[in-house]
């Protein structure tokens, strides 16, 4: 939801958020009663977020879903597998007057694994904030400041810290901090830095400071760090792997993310 706020701001949309984060079964009835509540009966729903089944609870209203990943599915098996497919995806898609996807690499990845009417789906792209803005900077040769954007599963920061080992260089991660990750620095002997729960403000502050953005993600439904990176002025390094070379176009340094070496 967070991505859409400029748009929010914009318009002078109302935008919540549900009571329930969990998805078990108490909490997803909560929410489900909750979204009944608030849905707009004569207005457009415009469902965000991950927890697509909310559209369930309203599946004659004008609904727009916007798909950000198929990481659910593509992620589990079985039973999980097919509750996700059904509840996350399927049924919340037949609730909905068009789907938006946030890059053409969702929308091709949606349409192989749902079936759907194309023409139903169009592809968004995300929207970067107006905070996000050109920031003069001298580029420190010597010892350049870099700037990786999370921590999960996805964004290859052991990589990156692999990457950067007896490189002169301070190195600041945005994202949860992990006893590996902490590890992992300080056998690189690098000056470093992880930081957390950063507001936007904070956020673009990081962007100012640095030399280089990184972020060779092995998975992806869009990448904002590299338009935050560009639109900051900053290098950008990513992977060249969609749909991280179709948010960059020309404007990255596109690389192997699972080569240390390049």
């Amino acid at each position: 939801m967070n991505v859409f706020i400029p748009i929010i701001e914009h318009l002078h949309y109302n935008f919540y958020e549900a009571p329930c984060e969990k998805a078990n079964l108490f909490g997803m009835i909560k929410n489900l009663l909750w979204v009944r509540k608030i849905a707009s009966h004569n207005g457009i729903n415009h469902m965000t977020g991950g927890p697509h089944y909310f559209l369930l609870a309203i599946p004659f209203h004008k609904n727009i879903l916007t798909i950000h990943d198929l990481v659910l599915l593509h992620n589990s098996k079985g039973l999980k597998h097919w509750l996700f497919k059904w509840l996350w995806f399927k049924l919340p898609i037949m609730c909905s007057r068009k789907i938006t996807c946030i890059t053409e690499t969702v929308r091709q990845d949606l349409l192989k694994t749902i079936h759907v009417d194309e023409r139903k789906v169009v592809t968004i792209y995300n929207p970067v904030s107006p905070l996000f803005r050109p920031s003069p900077h001298a580029f420190n040769s010597t010892y350049p400041r870099i700037l990786h954007i999370g921590t999960a599963w996805n964004k290859n920061t052991l990589g990156m810290i692999s990457a950067l080992k007896d490189i002169p260089c301070k190195i600041v991660i945005v994202g949860e901090q992990s006893e590996e990750i902490i590890s992992a620095l300080k056998q690189t002997n690098a000056d470093y830095e992880v930081l957390y729960n950063l507001t936007n403000e904070e956020l673009y502050h990081q962007y100012k400071l640095a030399d280089i953005i990184s972020f060779p993600s092995i998975f992806e439904g869009f990448g904002m760090p590299i338009i935050e990176g560009q639109a900051t002025g900053r290098p950008v390094l990513s992977s060249n792997i969609a749909p991280m070379t179709e948010v960059a176009g020309d404007g990255a340094c596109l690389i192997n993310p699972h080569d240390i070496n390049q």
